[in-house]
């Protein structure tokens, strides 16, 4: 019978004794015959054995030694005593917190062990601050249903290395306590009794010293100090370690509304997901940083904390630890987190987080009081860059969002992510693409371009952009040192806002004022420039053309360069330029400022590289060379007033420019300031006058001319530069037009564009700059002309005529108008004025009157265009009206029009055919039509397009047209006159002449004979017969035109055997006499002339190589031969010895025929009169020929030339004539004699004349009329 004592322990034990847990753990007690609660209080009590899962009696023990260890004495006193009084009956069940945590026990009085034990492990209850119960049983699975989570963790679960909470990391305590046992739960017991005072962590994430560090005073005694986290911290916003931001995390997570720990639901869920623990960790970016290490998604965070951090691993794209760390230093830093310190000290100006993040920049730029616990960066981050607030002064995310592409936002990101390692330009004048390419190979692939120059611009050879220059900045504007900002951010938010150039080769203030309405006064010109002005065409100097600084073969562009870019990255160090003035260019920066020129270096020269100084060395100035000439061809005449800069650039284009002509240089100073005057007068054979008071430009000129020696007069204005040949071809004007009185350059814009190609004066006395602004090699502007007046910028006159008719007219004075009126008076003498492209003249325009026609003195361009009408309205009655198309009036003095189309462009230097084709079309223009050419392949070939248009024959070719029946549709009734020469060139267009000229006279021209000079190679070589076909194509052409044009009377005659009804004219070689200057005595070896392309002439050099000149060497051993013409085949340059010699193609062929001794043409087959023979007679130069060769030429064969058959005779001839002065010596003066007689341009001209005459059509009228000078 149990006793009433034992009842009552029964009672108060029972709810803490588990029998059927106690009979299962200790057999003995079934085995004793005693029930287990007895048998618990007998023995097992005092062996050690444990009444319940939960109950530790030796961890009572500990807490209360004085309580006996035998017959329950420790688990009554526990549940009568311990209990009530907080104690602890195992490691991990904390009563009172179990309590706290679950009010709803208080009234139930009942034992919290007991509860929690029965019910409260199965409602998930937690048994301890750090103990989740739900989180503990889903790492066990469907497996561990029903289980007691604390029960299990003790028994089995620390041991398998299962975690009580998501903020416990057993392993992870362990290491930082080895000497605890990894089971029961040992380490979470230890860590509840110390929480973390001792600075151990429970989990990475979880700082205990650090968070301690932020609670009250009292609060720091509380253990253990995650529960404290857990309980209260987080709700009051303390962070669990520097870089969870429970606050960041919430507002940015709207879901987690009402979470009770949002660090456990960042560890058990939102890591995994990707939700960011502050501003400036970002998972996905983090991810690729610790790309190749076993490092989970989950714990990206924690690895940071712990290693990354220290490994220089950023965890945003804008945070670099390393660059942060001496900002971090500065302000009091030692250890931690560097991105922990950021975050929380990040709002203060000077804690730069990133090298592209000027924290002190950009918290000068808000308006309002900085932000308190956000982040500068974070600012930024968050409605900074979309109010367009620059994180630097070079990087612009306006600028950047519209040339990327990269959205609405986060452009900063964007760049520094993969912009920047893409090419793409944070701000206007930075190329990323260009740095990136200065990178070494080695560098780290997280560092963009802006920062590499942030943090390497010295070392970067050629800088940040090619339109800014660093040294050469900072060399003229010293107070960058002292800024504190490198060259190129102080350009951005200084210099440009003061209109500084940013390169030498970029004109600030040039840019402005030539491109007028362009762009706004707040607009920097550079920015303006390389945003739309470089598109548009706008030349950022006066001395850049980027059409034709790209068109030169050695100028590559990167994807997106410019030309101008390309320039000044690489142009000039290659040597390259940007257009013929560059060089002047480089001069306009000594000449600015007189000062400078003192220098020991160009001011110029210290922004270029090694490989250009030899360009821009004081050393390589443009010296003002002008030669010592008494009688000179032309008196060049240039009035000044002011503007040193440009009258000594035009000084020296004068004297770097190649002419033939001899030249002075009279200069006449309009009474210029002293300092403007004084460096003129020192230049040699500079011929310097001064007015005594300012007399204005006419006065001046006539004035100037008083003093002029030469034959011609040139007058140029000193604001303008001038090319090679500009004399000689404004003099060799009067060749192609014989009438000329007044001839005008081509004047150009710098940037290359025309400015005037002759001018239109309309019915009321204004004019307009024909062809202004377009391109100069357009056909419309390409070609000498007649026209209504030329500027006096750059005009030539005979110095006879000037004065005969008074000079420039005083009633103009001062200036304007005097140079319009000139050439009325020009033409009433019965001359013309001309325009002549081949002249080329730059002019800047404006510099030395200026724009303003409003007031000072071109004010007087008003009033002179009354008084020029008033002069001239009888004559301006004949003019168009304003409004006509300016093609139509610029060619109104022109008079007939005449086509020519050839099979292709003239090379008159290269074969013969077309030097006859060239001066038949002079000899149209003397007739006066106004002549154009087009090569039927349409083919734009230089120089001989300009040679062409020089010699006023308008040349129609690519680009200009696209197809001779599109012309043809267009102009075709303009002509008067249309020749098609060769048989290829009338099958294809003859039709569409006949078609869309219906005015014209249309001839066909054979040149020779094509189709038997093909009978006669046949009979030669023995190779098939002849086609058909061509035959046919050349008997067609003769007989769809009005009327053939033949060489020769022989064959004409061939022609009328197969088309007897045929109307041919002869039209013969033509050729110009150069009568010898060199004796026979001082002549040596033979030569043969030709071209190669046309087989005749490879067959008969071959065969006199191989057949004749042995012979010859027989007699005369020490003869050479000179093989001239161009691309000579390769059996023919294998013959090349010492004795034979392949001269090739020679551009001027004066010297060949004035010291070689004879000339042969051993033609053996061909047809048609041979150039090369009337081309030698023409130097007056003996020739032997076959009698193939002379065929058609009505020759004396004794008298005129040596004619030989066979190989032994035609030597015998060569030999003879070699040597036999006596013999030369007349075939020299007959020769002459005979090309005046049967083939000089008046010959030809006859010709012409005879044809119109036959077919009744009538020539253009040439006016001329006797002088007459109105003076008004």
């Amino acid at each position: 019978m149990t006793s009433p004592s034992d009842h009552a322990l029964s009672e108060t034990l029972g709810p803490l004794f588990d029998e059927a847990w106690y009979a299962a753990r200790y057999p003995e007690a079934l085995a004793s015959g005693l029930d287990p609660l007895a048998h618990y209080l007998a023995e097992g009590d005092a062996t050690g054995n444990r009444p319940h899962p939960l109950f530790d009696p030796a961890f009572y023990s500990e807490q209360h030694p004085e309580i006996a260890k035998s017959a329950g004495a420790r688990l009554k006193h526990y549940a009568e005593v311990g209990e009530p009084g907080g104690a602890w009956p195992n490691p991990l069940f904390d009563p009172r917190f179990y309590l706290e945590a679950n009010p709803d026990l208080q009234p139930l009085g009942e034992s919290l062990l007991a509860h929690y034990y029965l019910y409260g492990s199965r409602e998930l209850r937690a048994p301890n601050p750090i103990f989740d119960s739900e989180f503990y049983l889903a790492q066990l699975g469907p497996g561990a249903a029903g289980a007691n989570p604390l029960v299990h963790y003790m028994e089995q679960g620390d041991l398998k290395g299962f975690a009580p909470h998501a903020l416990f990391a057993p392993a992870y305590y362990g290491s930082q306590h080895p000497e605890l046992p990894v089971k029961g739960g040992a380490r979470l017991a230890h860590y509840l009794q110390e929480g973390g005072r001792d600075g151990t962590n429970p989990h990475p994430l979880f700082q205990s010293r650090f968070y301690l560090d932020q609670c009250p005073p009292g609060a720091r005694e509380t253990v253990p100090a995650l529960g404290h986290y857990l309980a209260e911290g987080e709700v009051h916003g303390l962070a669990p370690n520097p870089l969870f931001d429970p606050e960041f995390y919430r507002d940015t997570n709207p879901d987690l509304v009402g979470m009770a720990s949002l660090l456990s639901h960042y560890l058990r869920f939102g890591a995994e997901e990707g939700r960011a623990p502050n501003p400036l960790f970002v998972p996905e970016f983090y991810t690729k940083e610790v790309w190749g290490r076993a490092v989970a998604r989950c714990d990206l965070l924690a690895h940071y904390l712990e290693a990354g951090e220290a490994e220089g691993l950023r965890p945003h794209p804008l945070f670099d630890p390393t660059h942060y760390a001496p900002h971090a230093a500065k302000a009091g830093f030692d250890s931690g987190s560097l991105l922990g310190h950021y975050l929380r000290r990040g709002g203060e100006p000077g804690n730069d987080p990133h090298p592209l993040f000027d924290s002190a920049y950009y918290a000068a730029q808000l308006s309002g009081p900085q932000p308190c616990k956000q982040t500068l960066l974070g600012h930024y981050l968050a409605s900074g860059e979309a109010q367009n607030l620059k994180p630097n002064p070079l990087f612009d995310p306006a600028y950047y969002a519209k040339k990327s592409g990269s959205g609405p936002s986060d452009h900063l990101l964007h760049y520094v992510s993969m912009g920047g390692r893409a090419g793409l330009a944070p701000s206007c004048l930075f190329d990323s693409a260009l740095v990136l390419g200065q990178m070494p190979r080695e560098s780290d692939e997280r560092v963009s371009p802006l920062e590499y120059y942030f943090q390497s611009k010295s070392e970067m050879k050629e800088g940040p952009h090619s339109l800014f220059f660093a040294s050469w900045y900072q060399s003229e504007h010293p107070e960058v040192a002292d800024s504190g900002l490198d060259a190129l951010s102080h350009f951005v938010e200084i210099g440009a806002q003061r209109g500084y150039d940013p390169h030498p080769l970029f004109n600030s203030r040039w840019y402005r004022e030539a491109h007028p309405g362009h762009l706004d006064d707040e607009m920097p010109a550079v920015f303006h420039f390389l945003e739309s002005g470089e598109a548009l065409g706008l030349a950022p100097n006066p001395f850049f053309n980027a059409e034709s600084y790209a068109a030169q073969a050695s100028v590559t562009l990167r994807p997106g360069e410019s030309p101008f870019s390309h320039f000044c990255r690489r142009g000039m160090d290659e040597g390259l330029i940007s257009s013929r003035l560059f060089p002047f260019c480089l001069q306009f920066f000594r000449d600015q400022n007189p000062g400078r020129r003192n220098r020991s270096v160009n001011p110029a020269g210290g922004y270029l590289v090694d490989e250009y100084r030899d360009r821009s060395a004081p050393e390589a100035e443009i010296r003002i060379e002008l030669p010592p000439v008494y009688s000179p061809d032309v008196s060049i005449v240039i009035p000044v007033f002011g503007q040193l800069v440009y009258t000594l650039a035009c000084l020296r284009s004068i004297s770097r420019a190649e002419n033939e002509a001899t030249y002075e240089v009279i200069l006449i100073d309009d009474h210029s300031r002293i300092a403007e005057f004084e460096p003129l007068v020192g230049i040699a054979n500079l011929r310097v006058f001064r007015n005594e008071k300012n007399l204005g430009f006419l006065r001046s000129c006539n004035k100037a001319v008083e003093h002029a020696r030469g034959k011609d007069l040139v007058f140029l204005n000193n604001d303008t530069l001038v090319m090679d040949k500009w004399i000689d071809r404004l003099i060799e004007t009067r060749e192609a037009f014989p009438d000329a009185g007044l001839v005008g350059s081509q004047l150009l814009f710098p940037d290359g564009r025309l400015q005037e190609a002759g001018s239109v004066i309309w019915r009321d006395g204004s004019a307009i700059n024909y062809g202004s602004g377009e391109e100069a090699s357009d056909s419309r502007y390409a070609f000498a002309r007649k026209v209504d007046y030329v500027s006096a910028a750059a005009v030539l006159i005979a110095a006879d005529l000037f004065r005969e008719l008074g000079g420039f007219d005083e009633f103009y004075a001062p200036a304007f108008y005097e140079d319009t009126d000139l050439a009325f008076r020009v033409r009433e003498a019965g001359m013309d004025v001309v325009y002549q492209p081949a002249s080329k003249v730059v002019h800047f325009g404006g510099a030395s009157h200026g724009r303003d026609t409003t007031s000072g003195i071109k004010h007087h361009q008003v009033i002179n265009q009354k008084r020029f009408f008033e002069r001239w309205r009888t004559r301006l009655n004949e003019h168009y009206g304003d409004g006509t198309r300016p093609e139509k009036a610029a060619i109104r003095l022109s008079g007939h029009r005449a086509l020519v189309v050839d099979a292709t462009m003239l090379t008159p230097d290269r074969d013969a055919g077309s030097l006859r084709m060239l001066n038949l079309m002079k000899v149209l223009s003397r007739l006066g039509f106004v002549v154009t050419f087009i090569p039927s392949n349409l083919l734009n070939a230089e120089p001989y397009v300009s040679l062409l248009g020089r010699s006023g024959i308008q040349v129609e070719c690519n680009p200009h047209i696209s197809s001779i029946d599109q012309f043809l549709q267009i102009s075709g009734t303009d002509f008067e006159l249309c020749i098609v020469s060769r048989p290829d060139t009338a099958e294809s267009c003859l039709d569409a002449v006949r078609l869309y000229c219906p005015r014209a006279l249309v001839l066909y021209d054979t040149v020779d004979l094509h189709f038997l000079r093909r009978e006669r190679e046949i009979l030669l070589k023995g190779v098939a017969a002849v086609p058909a076909a061509i035959r046919e194509q050349e008997l067609e052409a003769v007989a769809r035109a009005d009327a053939t044009i033949t060489v020769s009377e022989f064959d004409r005659a061939k022609l009328l055997e197969q088309v007897p009804s045929a109307v041919i004219h002869v039209v013969s070689l033509i050729h110009e006499v150069h009568p010898p200057t060199t004796s026979f005595s001082d002549r040596n070896g033979i030569l043969f002339i030709g071209s190669f392309q046309h087989t005749p002439n490879v067959d008969a050099v071959l065969w006199f190589i191989n057949e004749v000149l042995p012979i010859i060497h027989e007699w005369v051993p020490e003869l050479r031969f000179h093989i001239i013409g161009s691309d000579p085949p390769e059996e023919i340059r294998d013959k090349a010895s010492d004795r034979v010699i392949i001269e090739g193609f020679i551009e001027n062929v004066d010297a060949q025929f004035s010291r070689r001794r004879l000339s042969i043409a051993p033609i053996r087959y061909g047809s048609g009169v041979k150039g090369k023979i009337n081309q030698s007679m023409a130097y007056g130069l003996p020739c032997v020929a076959t009698p193939p060769a002379v065929e058609g030429m009505d020759l004396d064969w004794e008298s005129e030339i040596l004619v030989a058959d066979g190989a032994h005779h035609f030597a015998e001839a060569v030999a003879e004539l070699y040597e036999n002065e006596t013999l030369w010596t007349m075939l020299s003066h007959n020769s002459v004699a005979s090309i005046e007689r049967s083939y000089s341009m008046a010959v030809a001209e006859e010709g012409v004349r005879e044809i119109f005459r036959h077919h009744g059509r009538q020539l253009p009228e040439k006016a001329g009329k006797a002088i007459s000078s109105r003076r008004g």
